[in-house]
């Protein structure tokens, strides 16, 4: 009888851990959809293997912030409402100024290895970040530090193949003379419509 139990009790539990990986996997794939073509953008421009890791380790950075934030609100310590991250998304507008601006001046890209991709690509998924917020928080609110953990863990995983993916499709090469071919308008260009799309997003 007692080994039933324990059996029933093992089974729950196995099929709990099932359950909260699929809600992991629906969640991060919901929210990240826009984020891969972000992520496009900058792999597209990206010209060395470190810069590409500088990529990367942004994405890693921007979603670990994001999920730090949501797992505080779930348990009511929030101190960044979902709807001040609508602000952040004036940020990708910056950098589209700051592109054309350039573009005006006639300035050259940064010579190899001098960019640094990591504070932008963190700041701009942190700014596309409300509705992940939105879904995380009443996601997260119903789990234990256990079940976090391991929600965390398949992001960790997904963010790595987002990235993986993302890499992948901005090495097409049409897409890559593309974008590299007219760079800094089709980048400030770019820039201003997520910058619009974050904002507007946020309060419809």
């Amino acid at each position: 009888m007692v080994g039933k139990i324990e059996k029933q009790k093992k089974g729950e539990e196995r099929g709990k851990m099932l359950q909260t990986i699929v809600e992991a996997i629906v969640a991060y794939a919901a929210t990240n959809i826009d984020d891969l073509l972000v992520s496009l953008l900058f792999f597209a421009q990206a010209k060395s293997r470190k810069e590409d890791w500088q990529i990367v380790f942004g994405k890693y950075l921007g979603i670990a912030q994001l999920t730090a934030i949501s797992i505080l609100g779930a348990y009511g310590l929030s101190f960044l409402p979902a709807k001040a991250l609508a602000w952040l998304g004036l940020l990708p507008a910056w950098l589209g100024i700051k592109e054309l601006r350039d573009k005006a001046e006639d300035k050259e890209a940064a010579p190899l290895g001098q960019r640094n991709w990591t504070a932008a690509v963190a700041l701009v998924t942190l700014a596309n970040g409300g509705d992940n917020v939105g879904v995380y928080i009443p996601l997260f609110a119903g789990h234990s530090v256990q079940e976090l953990l391991l929600v965390s863990l398949v992001f960790l995983l997904l963010t790595g193949l987002w990235s993986w993916l993302g890499q992948k499709i901005a090495r097409w090469p049409r897409l890559q003379a593309m974008i590299l071919g007219r760079q800094k308008l089709v980048t400030a260009w770019l820039y201003f419509s997520l910058s619009a799309y974050i904002v507007l997003k946020k309060y419809n």
